[in-house]
């Protein structure tokens, strides 16, 4: 298949214990860390999303005002 002056040299890679071990362990402490990244993230959203969300409407998004004004009768300058 080959000629006799190359030489194909096909080795494969044998992982020791600790190399796997290591490998594992420091995949594993990864998905911790990730995990409680996003329970605190998760945590956070969900505190500010609990408050009541108050809105200040001025006087040019309030309904009253503006149908007042279209029909002439803005008694606010009056008083």
């Amino acid at each position: 298949m080959f000629s006799s002056g190359t030489a194909l040299s096909l080795t494969t890679r044998v992982y020791s214990f600790q190399e796997v071990f290591t490998l594992l362990y420091l995949l594993i402490v990864l998905l911790i860390f990730a995990g409680l990244i996003y329970v605190g993230w998760r945590a956070t959203h969900a505190a500010r999303d609990a408050r009541p969300k108050t809105r200040v409407i001025g006087p040019d998004d309030d309904p009253d005002f503006l149908w007042r004004l279209g029909r002439g009768n803005d008694d606010t300058t009056k008083r």
